[in-house]
């Protein structure tokens, strides 16, 4: 017979999991007075990753370059070609990305589904609460990136993109980052010809 802690353990597990594949959410911004259409070139500003706690030096440099490489991809896509001398406008971005225990008390409203031995009846709304002594003490990676485009003569802002509430992981956190570059810049504009 399977025991509720033994389905609360694995139904947070999955729950979880599932966070850790979870979109981040994007907000952009366009300043009312910007003007994209007589803007052809960028070149890049100083760019910061920080961690907290800090992984090595070559992993940092490696995210940094994914993140540049992808912001790069996606402006030629629009259009737009980097540039040594006198750009239209300059890029850089900011990552920071920190390090959180799960809750202990950590609780997940769910339907039930299964014929166990407890008060719930099927389809009944009960709460899943991280009981199991089983279960590890998960460490969520929360991460924010935020992409500045501003003008190159001015210095002042005419778009910025945020990523936030992405959870990332040592193993897919530079394609997750990429993919969110992709989604920040769906609303870009492209060159006018």
């Amino acid at each position: 017979m399977v025991t509720l802690s033994r389905i609360g353990g694995i139904a947070l597990l999955a729950v979880l999991c599932a966070a850790c594949a979870g979109p981040p959410r994007i907000d952009t911004e366009t300043a009312p007075a910007a003007d994209f259409s007589q803007r052809r070139t960028f070149a890049w500003q100083d760019s910061q990753a920080s961690y907290d706690p800090e992984p090595k030096p070559q992993d940092i440099e490696a995210v940094k370059a994914a993140i540049h490489e992808a912001v790069v991809s996606q402006l030629a896509s629009r259009g737009y070609t980097e540039a040594t001398q006198t750009p239209d406008f300059l890029v850089s971005f900011h990552l920071v990305v920190t390090e959180t225990a799960a809750p202990d008390d950590l609780c997940v409203r769910r339907y039930m589904i299964f014929e166990v031995q407890i008060s719930a009846s099927p389809l009944d709304v009960y709460e899943i609460c991280r009981a199991d002594p089983l279960m590890q003490r998960r460490t969520l990676r929360k991460g924010t990136l935020v992409v500045f485009v501003v003008d190159a003569a001015t210095r002042t802002l005419l778009w910025q993109a945020v990523a936030d509430e992405g959870l990332v992981t040592n193993k897919n956190q530079i394609e997750k980052l990429q993919s969110a570059v992709q989604q920040m810049f769906v609303s870009f504009p492209a060159e006018r010809a």
